[in-house]
């Protein structure tokens, strides 16, 4: 299979340049600043809430099976899962789920009965 590089049409990267929206680089100011202000809220709405140390564990678990998944992936080169490592990481993702519902109930419910 030949690969060749194919030339755009005389002056097609000037229209580009020359019609280019500015709507990219209000996107890349206004999401850091709406991130912010999000993080800002949620912090003074939870601030009962402790870190979640054991979603934070799951989510390793769930982690550490995915790299060890690619690690055999890159070594052997089959794409086939092991079933148990399969279930280790299915197992690990549930956890990690039901753990962060169960850590975000309490706070949820502080915010809804602030009203």
């Amino acid at each position: 299979m030949r690969r060749t590089l194919r030339r755009s049409p005389p002056g097609y990267a000037a229209v580009l340049t020359a019609d280019a929206s500015p709507a990219p680089a209000t996107t890349g100011v206004l999401h850091p600043l709406a991130d912010v202000v999000r993080d800002i809220a949620v912090a003074w709405h939870l601030p009962v809430l402790s870190p979640p140390v054991l979603v934070g564990w799951a989510l390793i678990a769930t982690g550490a099976a995915t790299a060890v998944w690619w690690a055999s992936r890159i070594a052997t080169g089959r794409a086939d899962r092991p079933p148990a490592l399969q279930v280790a990481g299915r197992i690990g993702l549930v956890a990690a789920v039901v753990l962060g519902a169960a850590h975000l109930v309490p706070g949820v419910t502080t915010i809804v009965s602030r009203g």
